[in-house]
C-alpha cells in the first residue's frame, strides 16, 4: 500500500506539471495575452537643420544669416534628450571644402546626444568628410539608422539616396531596410514613430516653383513617406527650406487628411532664411514663418506628443505649439 501512494502522488504531481506547462503555454500565445507594459516616461528632442556656414561665421554679414550660435543656446535652453540634425549642418567655403570646425564650436557640446541625418551639403562629394565627423552615429555607410526613445520609435532617413539614379524605393538597400525595420517595431510595443531627413516631402518657399504656384510634393522622396504612412507612423521632419513649416495630417499628393502623416519643416539652423513660397498658401499648411532663427522641441510621450517652436536668442518672437495624439 505505501507503494501504491507514493506511485499515485507521483503520478498527481506529474499531472501537475503538464497542466500548469499546457496553460503557460496556452496564456503565451493566446490572443488575450496582456498589453506589453509601455515606458511611461517622457523624452525630448530638439530639431533643426541648415546650420553652419564656413568655419569663420563672422564672415558673412549677420543680415544675411550664419547665426548658428544663438540657435544653439536656444538648443541648450531646452535641455533636450536628443539633438536631431536634419542636413545641411555644416555647409562648404566658396572653395567648396567643407571644414565642421564652425559647426564644432557651436554645436560641438550636444556630441553625446546628436542624431544627424545628411543634406545635399554633406552628401556631394563630401561623404567621407560627413562620416569622418559623425562616426558611427551617422549610420555608416548608407547614412540611415533607427533608435528608441521610451514608447517610440526613430528612424533617421536618407533623403540624398532617393535623387540619384535608383531611388529610394522597392528593391534599393534603404527601402528594404525601413520595411525590415518597422516591421522590427510594431505598434503593440512602439505605438509612436517620427522619421527624419533632409529634403522633406512639402515644402513652401520662394525658389520651390513652378508656372508661379508653388511646385507641389517633392517625388524622389515619396517611397520613403508612402512606407512610414502603411506603417502609420506619426511625425516626419526635415529641412532643405530655410524656414518653419507644421503640416497638418495629409495624404502623400497632400491632401488633409486626418489619418495621414504630420510634416514639420525646420530649417532655421542659422544659414540664412527663405521667403514663403507664392499663392495661394497650401491648405495643409497650419503654421509658418520665414523671420527667425531657431529650433522646434518635441516632447515625446506615451502615445502622444507635444512641439512648441523656440525663436533663437535676438530674433523676432514667433509662437507654434499644441499637442496631440498618436494614431
Amino acid at each position: 500500500m505505501p507503494g501504491d501512494v507514493s506511485l499515485r502522488l507521483a503520478w498527481i504531481r506529474a499531472l501537475a506539471i503538464v497542466v500548469s506547462a499546457t496553460a503557460l503555454a496556452t496564456s503565451c500565445t493566446s490572443d488575450d495575452r496582456p498589453t506589453p507594459r509601455l515606458p511611461q516616461r517622457t523624452y525630448v528632442i530638439a530639431a533643426v537643420g541648415d546650420i553652419a556656414c564656413d568655419a569663420d561665421a563672422s564672415a558673412m554679414p549677420s543680415e544675411e544669416g550664419c547665426r548658428p550660435g544663438p540657435v544653439a543656446r536656444a538648443v541648450e535652453s531646452i535641455e533636450p534628450d536628443r539633438l536631431l540634425l536634419l542636413g545641411d549642418i555644416q555647409y562648404p567655403s566658396e572653395a567648396g571644402t567643407v571644414s565642421y570646425e564652425s559647426f564644432d564650436r557651436w554645436f560641438g557640446g550636444f556630441r553625446s546626444i546628436w542624431a544627424p541625418t545628411p543634406g545635399d551639403a554633406e552628401w556631394e562629394g563630401h561623404v567621407e568628410g560627413y562620416f569622418d565627423q559623425f562616426g558611427a552615429a551617422a549610420g555608416p555607410p548608407g547614412g540611415y539608422y533607427s533608435f528608441e526613445l521610451g514608447a517610440w520609435h526613430v528612424l533617421a532617413l536618407n533623403s540624398q539616396d532617393c535623387f540619384d539614379g535608383d531611388g529610394c524605393g522597392e528593391g534599393t538597400d534603404q527601402y528594404e531596410w525601413l520595411l525590415d525595420d518597422l516591421d522590427q517595431h510594431p505598434a503593440e510595443r512602439f505605438p509612436c514613430t517620427l522619421a527624419f531627413w533632409h529634403d522633406p516631402r512639402f515644402m513652401w518657399v520662394e525658389w520651390w516653383r513652378s508656372d508661379d504656384g508653388p511646385r507641389g510634393p517633392v517625388p524622389a522622396v515619396r517611397p520613403l513617406w508612402d512606407a512610414l504612412d502603411d506603417a502609420d507612423a506619426e511625425l516626419t521632419l526635415g529641412g532643405n527650406a530655410h524656414n518653419y513649416e507644421r503640416w497638418i495630417s495629409q495624404d502623400v499628393s497632400g491632401a488633409v487628411d486626418p489619418a495621414g502623416l504630420t510634416q514639420f519643416v525646420v530649417g532655421t539652423g542659422g544659414r540664412q532664411l527663405n521667403d514663403a513660397g507664392p499663392a495661394p498658401r497650401p491648405a495643409a499648411l497650419a503654421s509658418f514663418q520665414d523671420d527667425a532663427f531657431g529650433v522646434l522641441e518635441l516632447q515625446l510621450r506615451t502615445g502622444s506628443y507635444r512641439w512648441q517652436w523656440h525663436s533663437a536668442p535676438g530674433e523676432p518672437v514667433f509662437q507654434d505649439e499644441g499637442t496631440a495624439d498618436c494614431r
